[in-house]
């Protein structure tokens, strides 16, 4: 998902060299015309005398045709190409009549035209002014690729003004020194193409990209093919070539028809206002920049209007600077902000610089003599110069570059610094916190975030941390304080910073898992030594307390008096409660796999709930269960021991409650599971216990076991889920036991069969320890 310009940089670079090295060229050329004997009249190098000219010129003062028709013929001979005639024009003194054949239908008709000089007036208001539209979108292509080429409108805007300038810059060298035939036909072809895919993204996107690029590639293929199979028409039938090319502006007409649609479409329908605003500032420069070429080029073509094409392109500089502010004034390309401080950092630097060399020139001044030593001096004053302004210049430099989020990014040095630092963390949470700050701190960003999951479209600039081709998440980098688009320096800072961070994710994982099956082996041989210890231990006790308990019955039967009957009674009792401890040590100690069977865990809760009534009520406690999600799904659990953990959680809830309370049990479900809370209302656990209430033979009761908890907690486990206390402070404590996605299966909804009979658990609970 990495948004990355990096491939269309060449293209971009490319371009650029090759659109302002021709303008350059092409100025060149035109320039060295004045001052020079001129025929009166531009033709192009096969003959045809197009529409751009002025009144003042000796051509439309004789009368002479330029609406695409072709010379024949010059002083009686041949027209052979421009070169040759400039040249002729060149050996007569100016003001000298030449005789000029024009093609005019089936017969050619005679025009004398007197030469004259070509005056910088006559350049500036005609070719001047194609030259000078020229720079103007080709500027206005590099500022919106600068901006921002990670967006789609930026590079359009930028591909499509490269081409209109390039196409206006060969056309001063169609009608002068003819150098770039076939790039003067390519760019008349690009033209539309660029245009009619600006027009699919600005403002508003209309048309997706793999569409758009399907559809534009055909119509530019097309055209390319056409006009390459018809480029030797040039010389060999300049009428049929003049033709191509008018109807090739139509279709430049059509695309600028597009493009103010959409803009005009925008101001009135986009989805957001200030995408309606951007619309209205773009289509004050655009109406009246496109609206005369868009009703004078056809009224020309089909019509046969006369007049000269520089008029055409009068209002053209205001669609540049429409585009300027609306970049500067509304966001456009979402770049306000970068062009503003840009705008403010140049200025202030400016200024800074101008206050140093003030200071350096007074120094200068107070010091430098003009004695022989003078020499000798001006080294010394280089010197002190070096020593004292130039270390105030950096650090002035260096106070601007901050104030304005100026980054200078060194990757190799901050890669370094990661490593450093990422050795020393096993922690996940550990290791995104640091990269994310790093990040932020090397880039002056307003902000990095690591997820999971996709991000949203509003990240600046996305990169996929992946290990070995595993996707373990995306760094998603918001934009950069100064607004400035990200450079390949700062896009290499993100992706080596996000190879590291996955592996050491992938540590922490490892050294996780290892930590775990640590703790589980040690775990696996206690339970061992308990199992053998607590068998030993029942064997020689459960034999005694049989014994104990058939003396306890007979005396129970053959005494009368009361008191010793209701003493034997409560040696019953207590032996009942040994016997109960017992089996929950040998249950403890026992390995055994649960059978787990589809259900639906509400009924399960509302089963423990009945089971824990008795109790709760001796003890004043209320014992409620919260309503289930309307369509609960059905889970894989075990009922019996789910249940019984369930019970002794919830009894030990009961005892902590001593002055009586409230004891709730809620259900969730989310994405990745289901989610049980055990909520009692009691004095809540000590801070200095919470860490071990879950370890085997722990207690913090008088006649506890420090069974209770731990075999809750190995009942979750074997579930493949988990337990741990959400919450404890003096008004309750709250459990939070989890069962994993893929115990639930979301394909059944029928009823639970969990709930099962009190004499089917492994003992009644009263109460837990």
């Amino acid at each position: 998902m990495s948004r990355s310009p990096r491939k269309h940089a060449p293209i971009a670079i490319l371009l650029a060299v090759f659109g302002f090295g021709a303008l350059g060229g092409v100025t060149f050329d035109s320039l060295r015309m004045v001052g020079e004997p001129f025929p009166g009249f531009l033709v192009w190098d096969n003959g045809v005398l197009p529409a751009i000219h002025r009144e003042a010129w000796t051509g439309q003062q004789a009368g002479l045709p330029v609406h695409g028709e072709v010379l024949a013929t010059v002083d009686g001979q041949p027209f052979v190409d421009a070169a040759a005639l400039y040249a002729h024009v060149r050996s007569r003194p100016v003001g000298s009549p030449i005789r000029y054949g024009v093609h005019e239908g089936d017969q050619i008709v005679e025009y004398e035209v007197p030469t004259m000089r070509f005056s910088l007036a006559d350049h500036a208001g005609t070719i001047g002014f194609y030259l000078f539209d020229a720079l103007l979108l080709m500027g206005m292509g590099g500022l919106a690729y600068w901006l921002r080429p990670d967006l789609p409108a930026a590079r359009a805007l930028a591909l499509s003004t490269v081409a209109g300038g390039a196409l206006l810059t060969f056309a001063v060298d169609y009608n002068t020194t003819a150098r770039f035939v076939l790039a003067t036909q390519l760019a008349e072809i690009a033209t539309p193409v660029a245009l009619l895919n600006l027009a699919c993204v600005l403002p508003v996107e209309r048309i997706s990209s793999r569409w758009r690029l399907a559809t534009l590639s055909v119509l530019g293929a097309s055209l390319v093919a056409a006009r390459l199979a018809a480029f030797d028409t040039f010389r060999s039938d300049p009428a049929l070539a003049y033709e191509i090319q008018m109807g090739t502006y139509l279709l430049i007409v059509g695309a600028l028809a597009a493009l103010l649609a959409n803009v005009v479409v925008a101001m009135t329908n986009a989805a957001e206002a200030d995408q309606r605003r951007q619309a209205a500032v773009i289509a004050s420069g655009f109406l009246p920049a496109f609206l005369l070429p868009i009703a004078m080029l056809p009224g020309f073509i089909l019509l046969g209007w006369g007049y000269s094409w520089t008029w055409m392109f009068a209002a053209l500089p205001l669609a540049p600077l429409a585009i300027f502010h609306a970049v500067t004034r509304y966001d456009l390309l979402a770049s306000e902000r970068f062009a503003r401080l840009t705008a403010i950092y140049t200025l202030t630097s400016a200024v800074a610089f101008g206050l140093l060399a003030c200071a350096v020139f007074a120094f200068d001044q107070l010091f430098r003599s003009d004695d022989g030593l003078s020499t000798w001096f001006g080294y010394f004053e280089l010197l002190v110069v070096a020593a004292l302004f130039d270390p105030i210049r950096q650090r002035i430099q260096r106070m601007i570059d901050r104030a304005f989020y100026r980054t200078e990014v060194d990757p190799v040095r901050e890669l370094e610094r990661a490593s450093e630092a990422l050795v020393g963390l096993n922690e996940p949470r550990e290791i995104q916190h640091h990269v994310t700050r790093q990040l932020q701190r090397a880039m002056a960003l307003e902000s990095v975030e690591f997820t999971r999951s996709a991000p949203s479209e509003g990240a600046a600039y996305v990169h996929p941390v992946a290990f070995r081709g595993e996707s373990l998440g995306w760094l998603a980098c918001g934009p950069k304080r100064s607004g400035a688009p990200f450079s390949d320096a700062e896009r290499e800072l993100v992706g080596g910073l996000a190879r590291q961070m996955a592996l050491a994710l992938r540590q922490a994982e490892a050294v996780e898992a290892l930590r775990e099956a640590q703790e589980a082996l040690l775990r696996t041989e206690r339970l061992a030594a308990i199992g053998e210890f607590a068998g030993a231990v029942a064997h020689g006790i459960r034999n005694s307390m049989g014994s104990i308990r058939m003396a306890a019955e007979y005396a129970t039967l053959a005494r009368e008096e009361e008191g010793a009957a209701d003493a034997l009674a409560s040696v019953l009792v207590e032996i009942d409660r040994l016997d109960r401890r017992i089996r929950a040590l040998l249950d403890f100690s026992r390995s055994y796999e649960p059978d787990r069977r589809s259900g639906q865990l509400g009924e399960a809760l509302r089963a423990v709930a009945v089971e824990l009534k008795p109790h709760a009520e001796a003890a004043g406690v209320e014992v409620l269960v919260e309503p289930p999600p309307a369509r609960e799904p059905a889970v894989r659990f075990d009922p019996s021991h789910l249940e019984h953990a369930l019970i002794e959680l919830g009894g030990n809830a009961i005892h902590a409650m001593e002055r009586g309370g409230r004891l709730v049990f809620s259900l969730a479900f989310a994405v990745d599971g289901a989610a049980i809370r055990v909520r009692d209302t009691g004095h809540g656990i000590p801070t200095t216990l919470r860490e071990r209430v879950f370890e085997p033979f722990y207690t913090g009761r008088v006649d506890g076991t420090g069974i209770g908890l731990a075999s809750v907690r190995r009942t979750i486990e074997e579930h493949a889920g988990s337990i741990e206390i959400e919450k404890s402070d003096v008004s309750g404590t709250t459990f939070l036991i989890r069962l994993p996605v893929d115990g639930i299966d979301q394909s059944s909804s029928s009823s639970s069969s969990s709930s099962s009979s009190s004499s089917s658990r492994r003992g009644s609970r009263d109460g837990g320890d």
